[in-house]
C-alpha cells in the first residue's frame, strides 16, 4: 500500500463529533492499517500527522487521529491505559464515567466504535497528538485482528444503553451514528445533518429502521471493508 491511499484512509475517519461521527470510516482505516503492522502504520501515522500539522488548522485532524489510535493499537499490560486527550473538556453523559470506558471517549461495542460523547469544550490551545503517537510506539501492539462488525448492527445502541439511564437525546446520537455504518446498503435522507438524530428520538421512527434493515438481510463483507446485501 502506497502512502497516500494510508493517509487518505486516515483523512476521512470521523472527528470528535458525536452527532456527526461515522463508525464506518474509523472502522475502514484499522482495517486498512492493522495490516500493514506497528511500525509501518506507525510511519504511515506520523506521515498525516505531518502534513495535518503544516496546514496550520489541525483541531480537527487531531481528534480523527487520537480517535483512531484507540481502535488501531492496544496497550502491552491491563495496568496501562491510553492517556486522557487533552483537546479540551469533554462533554460527559452522567451514565458515561469516562473511568468505565478504557477508550474514552469511545466505545467498541462488537467491533464497532461509537463515540459517547458528543463533544468538548476546549479552552486554550488543544494537545498536540504527537504524545498519543509515541505513547503507543512504546508502549502498545498493533491489534491483532481487524474489526468486525457484526451483520446487523443496529441493536448495538441499546446494548451499550443497557442498564444505564439516558435520555432521549443520548441512544438518538448513538443511533445515527450506527445508520451511518450502514448506509452503502441503507442510506437515510439527512443522515450526515448535525440534526439527524433528533428524529429518532421518536420509538416508532427507530423502530421501523430497525425492521426495514433487518429486511435486507445485510451482511458485513470483510473483503469489501463494507456492508452488503447478498443474494
Amino acid at each position: 500500500m502506497d502512502e497516500k491511499t494510508a493517509i487518505d484512509a486516515i483523512s476521512r475517519c470521523s472527528k470528535w463529533d458525536g452527532y456527526t461521527f461515522d463508525p464506518l470510516s474509523h472502522l475502514q482505516a484499522v482495517n486498512l492499517l492493522q495490516p500493514l503492522g506497528k511500525e509501518q502504520a506507525l510511519v504511515s501515522l506520523r506521515a498525516f500527522w505531518q502534513k495535518a500539522e503544516a496546514s496550520g488548522n489541525w483541531l480537527d485532524d487531531s481528534t480523527r487521529l487520537v480517535l483512531l489510535l484507540r481502535l488501531l493499537f492496544v496497550p502491552k499490560s491491563a495496568n496501562l491505559q491510553f492517556p486522557t486527550i487533552r483537546t479540551g473538556s469533554p462533554v460527559v453523559y452522567p451514565s458515561f464515567p469516562e473511568k468505565d470506558f478504557p477508550l474514552f471517549p469511545l466505545a467498541l461495542v462488537e467491533d464497532v466504535p461509537l463515540l459517547i460523547s458528543p463533544g468538548f469544550n476546549l479552552g486554550g490551545l488543544p494537545q498536540n497528538p504527537l504524545s498519543q503517537i509515541e505513547f503507543c510506539e512504546r508502549n502498545c501492539v498493533i491489534r491483532p485482528t481487524p474489526l468486525s462488525p457484526p451483520d446487523n448492527p443496529l441493536p448495538l445502541a441499546e446494548t451499550l444503553l443497557k442498564n444505564r439511564p439516558a435520555s432521549p437525546e443520548l441512544p438518538a446520537m448513538l443511533q445515527a451514528q450506527l445508520l451511518r455504518l450502514v448506509r452503502s446498503v441503507y442510506p437515510v435522507a439527512g443522515e450526515n445533518d448535525f440534526g439527524f438524530y433528533s428524529s429518532l428520538q421518536n420509538p416508532e421512527i427507530w423502530q421501523k429502521h430497525l425492521e426495514a434493515f433487518s429486511a435486507l438481510k445485510a451482511r458485513w463483507n470483510s473483503t469489501l471493508n463494507n456492508y452488503q446485501i447478498t443474494s
